[in-house]
């Protein structure tokens, strides 16, 4: 099996990517190292978390953030800092699930992927029960829908 099969059924598997982006990767030969390395990183980060080192998960986010996605595959990069936010929600680290948001919010220009982390992010406020902070992040989010 071809590296690239093997790199898009690890992705699949994972959920970290619709199967359109990751076709689109396939003639982008600069996109799948990009694609290669965060997975790495993202299954650092699954480690750390693991093993409580939380602070080491947004570090290991940053440096997928850090490897610049193009378009076709912000929505991959979206989707699984989504889901190790989420982890770091479920461990009760709220305020670095925020950061990794927060972090995310920078990387991405598509107004759907923006609203994704603002929607979550608002439920992280709840979660804390900052009602205030929830409310005006789920107006931004709501804002965005108009561009859609």
């Amino acid at each position: 099996m071809s590296a690239l099969i093997r790199f898009s059924v690890f992705m699949l598997v994972f959920g970290l990517a619709p199967v359109r982006s990751v076709t689109a990767a396939a003639s982008n030969p600069a996109e799948n190292a990009k694609l290669a390395a965060a997975a790495t990183h993202y299954e650092i980060a699954q480690l750390k978390l693991e093993s409580g080192e939380y602070d080491a998960v947004v570090a290991e986010i940053q440096k997928i953030l850090d490897l610049g996605f193009g378009a076709e595959n912000e929505g991959v990069l979206t989707l699984s800092v989504l889901n190790l936010s989420e982890e770091l929600l479920n461990a009760d680290q709220h305020g670095l699930a925020r950061q990794a948001v927060d972090a995310s919010l920078k990387a991405v220009d598509a107004q759907e992927n923006r609203f994704m982390l603002l929607m979550f992010k608002a439920r992280v406020f709840r979660d804390e029960g900052k009602t205030d902070e929830a409310l005006e992040t789920y107006r931004s989010a709501q804002k965005l829908t108009r561009q859609f």
